[in-house]
């Protein structure tokens, strides 16, 4: 028998169904990983890349119907997935704003357009 995490007893908590589930069978609800093109692009910068790109522009190409403005990188990945773990029927803002169609691999030159200040050693 597996224990639960916290983090599925704080989800079994706001999700009666998932507790009677796993009090009549045991089974613990499953984190899922937070996915889209944008936050597998922005995960494979560094922290201190993230922070020098600076202003960004959401929009559809980049796979969210937000025209939301942020900071820097840092800011809007915190803003793309939350803390903590994720279960299956968990909401937070971005995913509602996130087009679940849009599977298009990103790259740096498709972030670029979107952003108010490029650093140029990321160019090379």
């Amino acid at each position: 028998m597996s224990y639960p995490t916290s983090g599925a007893i704080r989800h079994m908590m706001r999700n009666p169904r998932e507790l009677i589930d796993f009090e009549t069978t045991g089974r613990v609800p499953r984190p899922m990983r937070v996915e889209s093109p944008l936050i597998d692009l922005l995960r494979t910068l560094s922290p201190r890349d993230r922070m020098c790109i600076e202003g960004i522009q959401l929009s559809p190409e980049l796979g969210y119907h937000y025209a939301g403005f942020f900071r820097n990188a840092e800011v809007l990945l915190r803003w793309l997935e939350p803390d903590g773990e994720v279960f299956e029927g968990d909401t937070w803002p971005a995913e509602s704003w996130r087009d679940k169609r849009f599977r298009q691999r990103l790259t740096l030159a498709d972030l670029k357009p979107f952003v108010a200040n490029w650093p140029e050693h990321l160019d090379t």
